[in-house]
């Protein structure tokens, strides 16, 4: 890719000349990190999945649906994110450092902003038309946009705790 251009040399024989960066923490932290990281991946799919059957009248609400899907790009990038860290703490390149360490953290962000908007909309949307709403679909859906902020925020600070830089 001519983004990871400036660190490769060579016409014939490639080689990369770019700094390394790894994940600074034992095996175990190692592991329980990729175990954290993938309970959170589950639970964030299955409440967005949830969320998106309840079949709620703030779905057909353009300020409520259009924040709730944007949460779906950036999971499938978390997703293609996690699956790039590597199973052991190894070297990586910057390119593997870039598509996994940072579209973790970039994605996660993306999620929590975006079901933070689904949410303001949906409480919007709750205190236009309470009286004509089934309240438990619509305060469903606003909690399961609460609880996938809540739980990409803790994903985020448990982020920003791992240590991973050049060696």
């Amino acid at each position: 890719m001519n983004k990871y251009r400036k660190d490769y040399k060579g016409i014939d024989e490639i080689c990369y000349i770019g700094d390394y960066y790894k994940f600074h923490l034992t095996n175990a932290e190692y592991k329980k990190m990729r175990i954290v990281i993938f309970a959170a991946i589950i639970a964030l799919v299955l409440i967005f999945a949830a969320a998106g059957f309840l079949n709620n009248k703030g779905s057909f609400c353009i300020y409520v649906l259009f924040p709730y899907l944007c949460i779906f790009l950036p999971l499938t990038f978390l997703i293609r994110g996690y699956r790039r860290i590597p199973k052991q703490s190894q070297p990586m390149e910057y390119a593997i450092y870039d598509k996994c360490y940072n579209r973790v953290k970039f994605s996660i962000v993306g999620i929590m902003m975006a079901s933070m908007a689904a949410g303001i909309g949906d409480v919007v949307f709750l205190i236009k038309y309470a009286q004509e709403i089934d309240l438990i679909k619509e305060g469903s859906f606003c909690i399961a946009n609460i609880l996938i902020a809540g739980i990409s925020i803790f994903l985020l600070r448990y982020h920003n705790r791992i240590v991973c830089g050049r060696l």
